[in-house]
């Protein structure tokens, strides 16, 4: 038998001997409500009234070992863990401004626009990289 929670609408599979014949209380595990549940229409005839021993007892239900019923508790990261996404971010960005760094006079030399960046920054690529524009050379006597 499936036993539908009118507050919360979780559902409850239960045995009908556990509701018995006049029906019972129940209460939602989940929301606390508790409500009248009528017994099924459908009784199964094991169910049925004994007439020398009167109305048959409701079974109890199974008591579920600690633990079953409740959902499994996140395990928590470790701090190292947890703090190790970050440091690989931040060597990954750290050997990019080193390789930019040490590399500079290549990139330059590969893609020219660079050099106004490094000029931006105050690390002119390396001087083999340098350019003598309107150079005039005189003799002397």
């Amino acid at each position: 038998m499936i036993l539908t929670c009118s507050a919360c609408t979780t559902r409850f599979l239960v045995d009908p001997a556990a509701v018995g014949r006049k029906g019972r209380h129940v209460r939602c595990a989940k929301c606390l409500h508790v409500w009248f549940q009528e017994p099924p229409l459908d009784l199964p005839k094991s169910l049925a009234l004994d007439e020398a021993k009167g109305e048959a007892a409701p079974r109890r239900p199974q008591p579920l070992r600690a633990g079953a019923n409740l959902p499994a508790i996140p395990k928590k990261r470790g701090r190292l863990r947890t703090a190790l996404p970050w440091f690989g971010l931040i060597g990954f960005v750290a050997a990019i401004i080193i390789g930019g760094y040490l590399f500079r006079a290549a990139i330059v030399a590969s893609w020219p626009p660079a050099a106004k960046l490094y000029d931006t920054l105050g690390i002119a690529p390396d001087e083999t990289m340098l350019q003598l524009v309107g150079v005039s050379f005189a003799q002397k006597n």
